[in-house]
């Protein structure tokens, strides 16, 4: 899904033969909230976080091409249309949409517990408690590197 979209946004990229003065390369992210429709089906949370993406890459380039429009009216230059897009790695890693606690687009398995009790003589066990949960992702982002063709303004 994150592949087609990358290529669609190169498919509207630059017509053959078009002559650049130059290029502005800018970074964008866009983040979306993951909303699934059962919070406790592991399928409901994967199309979930996978709408969510959806939903940010084009946050994502929107908040490149704003950044590359400041720079380019800094510099005297006039932005083009869409040369390259390359997905790039969060700041601090990245952990949506990857971030999967059980695993690749696992959201959902068995978590133990140490629970510490007292019997009746007032001796200490430890007992594992095993649960199944669900965790959600509270957001999908996606972080973008876009460049953009600049020419000379005028």
């Amino acid at each position: 899904m994150r592949l087609a979209i990358l290529l669609a946004l190169l498919l509207l990229a630059t017509p053959a033969g078009a002559a650049a003065d130059g290029t502005i390369t800018s970074v964008g992210s866009g983040q979306v909230k993951v909303k699934p429709a059962n919070s406790r089906r592991n399928a409901s949370i994967v199309r979930a976080v996978d709408r969510a993406y959806a939903r940010a890459v084009p946050r994502a380039v929107a908040d490149a091409r704003k950044d590359a429009r400041r720079i380019a009216a800094a510099s005297g230059l006039s932005l083009g249309p869409i040369q390259a897009v390359e997905e790039s790695e969060a700041p601090y890693g990245a952990y949506y949409p990857e971030f999967s606690p059980f695993g690749p687009d696992q959201y959902c398995g068995k978590v133990t517990r140490r629970v510490h009790r007292r019997d009746a003589a007032g001796r200490l066990h430890t007992v594992k408690r095993t649960r199944r949960r669900c965790i959600v992702p509270p957001f999908a982002s996606a972080t973008l590197t876009v460049t953009f063709i600049a020419t000379a303004a005028g």
